[in-house]
């Protein structure tokens, strides 16, 4: 279960992410620049691994929002 939880993250984030970007880049510049920011941040949680992982794809949800 584990495992699978990591996975169903791991490519929510990714599109998740790369769509925040896109839009904020298409937006205006500065919001693109707190895109990266966040995207910074889930960096860090990848690098932790497990349920860290998963915390970080809802840390990216809220900056999105």
């Amino acid at each position: 279960k584990g495992v699978k939880g990591n996975k169903v993250a791991k490519e929510a984030k990714g599109a998740k992410g790369a769509k925040g970007v896109k839009g904020a880049k298409g937006a205006k510049g500065a919001k693109g620049a707190k895109g990266v920011k966040g995207a910074k941040g889930a960096k860090g949680a990848k690098g932790a691994k497990g349920a860290k992982k998963a915390k970080g794809a809802k840390g990216a949800k809220g900056i999105k929002g």
